[in-house]
């Protein structure tokens, strides 16, 4: 029999996903998109997310744990689907790459300026196809030690906290120029990952309590997400933050130890564990969708071909802003993938009932 994941390892999961490079300019993306007190805004996606979270749930239920392909399948002849399955895999994985080179070019920024930003990228996809071809049991395992790794990072603001006022927070909300929309779109990047528990439908079972599961992992990271928001807010203000395009990294920036200089640059390494955690699972979903069309090649074959050239797709870019241009469009179409994808499964699932019935 095989081994199920548990509720903890569910929940690590989903956070752990979600807990990927957003997080460094995120209280900036507020500020600027949502203006005064634009944290409140994050009250807003969480209820969206929920919402998505819970059209997933209902596809687990009505489909009894069916996996996603095998419901499309049912509807669908597999040779109309392999379009959709290519264009599955060309999203997450050059998401997925496009995640890691923007943690590698931060990188070169703050600490290696003359070394070329592929041999970081090689060392780290390396790490990456190591973990992707154990299989999902072993990265979630994984991730929950990169978890116990990284999560006391959120304890770092308490170093922050006396430069915190309140005066720097106003009392309107969502005052200034605006772009709800835009901002929308920006600041739910920081969320993506959640939707990618679709694919975890036949590694799961009843004790796996799945819904709650990806429930308390979400709320976990809008929990840091707030935590991270609210202190810049009130240590730079809604102004500065405005202008700010890593703010989470300045407020690292500020911490002093007397044993150790810029500590920012060794603590920047442990958001690593965040970083490769969501590419991983980015990347897992693009090999089982390959793993479905092409049943016969190996896992290690595809996770290895799949890192190898998005490799050296994303070493293209040596810009964060042309990265960030590119990672945009993509996080969009995800974002319609998170939410068309369960709403496409449960219209297979509801006619596939009713004929069953009629039968």
């Amino acid at each position: 029999m095989k081994e199920k994941l548990s509720r903890f390892h569910i929940t690590i999961l989903i956070y752990m996903t979600q807990q990927g490079v957003g997080i460094f300019s995120l209280p900036g993306v507020l500020a600027t998109y949502f203006g005064t007190n634009g944290w409140v805004a994050l009250f807003i996606i969480l209820a969206i997310t929920s919402i998505n979270i819970f059209l997933i749930h209902l596809v687990y239920r009505k489909g009894n744990g069916e996996s996603v392909f095998t419901i499309l399948e049912s509807a669908i002849p597999k040779f109309l689907l392999v379009p959709l399955y290519i264009g599955f895999i060309a999203v997450w994985s050059i998401f997925s790459c496009l995640i890691l080179q923007e943690y590698v070019l931060i990188l070169q920024m703050m600490s290696f300026p003359t070394v070329p930003t592929y041999i970081f990228k090689f060392i780290i996809d390396a790490f990456v196809v190591l973990i992707l071809v154990k299989g999902i049991y072993v990265i979630g395992k994984t991730s929950t030690a990169f978890f116990f790794l990284s999560v006391w990072l959120v304890l770092l603001e308490v170093f922050v906290v006396k430069e915190f006022k309140f005066s720097r927070f106003t009392p309107f909300l969502f005052k200034g120029d605006t772009h709800f929309l835009e901002g929308g779109y920006h600041a739910y990047f920081s969320f993506l990952g959640y939707e990618l528990s679709l694919f975890l439908f036949p590694y799961i079972n009843q004790k796996s309590k799945f819904t709650k599961s990806v429930l308390t992992g979400n709320l976990l990271s809008t929990i840091v997400y707030l935590s991270v928001s609210i202190i810049a807010f009130g240590f730079f203000g809604y102004e500065q933050l405005r202008n700010m395009l890593y703010p989470l990294l300045d407020l690292l920036a500020y911490i002093r130890l007397p044993f150790v200089e810029r500590i920012e640059n060794l603590l920047f390494g442990f958001f690593l564990f965040l970083a490769t955690s969501t590419s991983v699972m980015y990347y897992w979903a693009s090999v089982e969708t390959v793993k479905r069309m092409l049943p016969k090649i190996k896992t290690n074959v595809i996770g290895f071909v799949l890192v190898a050239a998005t490799f050296f797709y994303s070493i293209q870019f040596d810009a964060i802003s042309d990265l960030k241009k590119v990672s945009s469009f993509l996080s969009k179409i995800e974002i319609g993938i998170a939410f068309s994808l369960p709403i496409m499964l449960l219209l297979i699932l509801l006619i596939r009932g009713r004929k069953h019935d009629n039968a």
